[in-house]
């Protein structure tokens, strides 16, 4: 009833629409009705899940096999769509795809749950700017993904869950092993946990931001230097010493701002870590070093800092003694992260 009232004061003016779910039932049917504003959406987030909200509702529900198939919808204004929902098991089901997005035309950014949702709802791939596939406790099977990577010809920005690895079967299937995707527009890539198993697989010429859940081995680095060639910005959400020493001497000779999470070190991995950091063989052209501070950090501030500290120290005496007259290195910042909300 507010809504429909709320509507009746916008007299058809292009309207923000945001779902908001208070309760914590297992599941909740997508409310269908609201599409009979869908002509005024400018943005539109059809999720239950807001971070501000205290309690976790369960999911949307879209029946994708009793709905009307035939619905196509028109969105004039649409540019920005978040369509968290959840389907039933199509596995087994020949479902044709819905034409409920497809006149579309100005959407540019999209965020959904499952790679499968961009052609079942018929989703105009072409045109997108920017993709979010949300990350979740169901994994999309990589080759999933794989079959859609080739229609996003426009997208500048894109996020990737974590993948369940049948990389091997997909690119027997679609492309064969020597063949690459190239994503020539894409400048910024986030992925989460296993989905860096695709960075090998692809041709990213504009990428410049890559930001990694899991960080990559020695040897994936000498994999995917290849398909990152002008990368300048890399960011990594968890690591160790192992993992930092890797970026480090990584051939990314190219990168110039570097973000990582702070990680416990012994004696032995704090001299590691300023000898690596200190060394001017290791990413040559790094200009700013960000070292992310999480609230469950084990140790002292002290002691977190003190050997990249003495590793910046020692890159700055080392780029004096080979007689350069400035250290590429000029930024060194913390990046304090909030405690999150229980």
């Amino acid at each position: 009833m507010l809504f429909e009232c709320f509507l009746e004061r916008a007299q058809g003016l292009p309207i923000n629409l945001e779902l908001s779910v208070a309760d914590k039932s297992n599941f909740h049917e997508f409310p269908y009705e609201i599409f009979s504003s869908a002509s005024q959406w400018v943005a539109a987030d059809l999720s239950p899940f807001k971070p501000s909200v205290y309690i976790t509702p369960g999911p949307l529900m879209f029946d994708i096999v009793s709905f009307d198939s035939s619905w196509a919808l028109d969105f004039p204004h649409l540019e920005t769509l978040t369509f968290n929902v959840w389907t039933s098991d199509l596995t087994d089901l020949p479902v044709t795809p819905l034409p409920l997005f497809q006149d579309a035309y100005r959407l540019r950014e999209l965020t959904i749950r499952s790679p499968n949702h961009l052609s079942l709802f018929s989703f105009p791939a072409h045109q997108l700017r920017k993709l979010t596939i949300l990350d979740g406790r169901d994994r999309p099977l990589s080759s999933e993904v794989w079959e859609i990577l080739p229609s996003l010809v426009g997208v500048e920005d894109l996020t990737l869950p974590s993948l369940e690895d049948d990389m091997e079967l997909a690119l027997t299937a679609h492309l064969g092993f020597e063949s690459r995707i190239a994503m020539l527009r894409l400048s910024r890539l986030r992925l989460f946990d296993t989905s860096s198993l695709l960075l090998p697989h692809l041709f990213l010429p504009s990428l410049g931001t890559l930001q990694l859940r899991e960080p990559l081995s020695s040897l994936d680095y000498m994999l995917v230097k290849d398909s990152v060639p002008g990368i300048v910005s890399l960011s990594l959400e968890s690591s160790s010493i192992t993992l930092f020493s890797n970026v480090l001497e990584s051939p990314l000779a190219r990168l110039k701002h570097l973000t990582v999470t702070a990680f416990d070190m012994d004696p032995s991995a704090a001299r590691w870590c300023t000898t690596d950091l200190g060394n001017l063989r290791n990413l040559p052209n790094l200009e700013s070093f960000t070292l992310r501070i999480t609230p469950d950090s084990t140790t002292t501030i002290g002691s977190i800092l003190r050997p990249f500290i003495d590793g910046i120290t020692m890159r700055a005496n080392n780029t004096d003694a080979a007689g350069a007259t400035d250290m590429k290195l000029i930024q060194f910042s913390l990046d304090f992260a909030p405690r999150q909300r229980k």
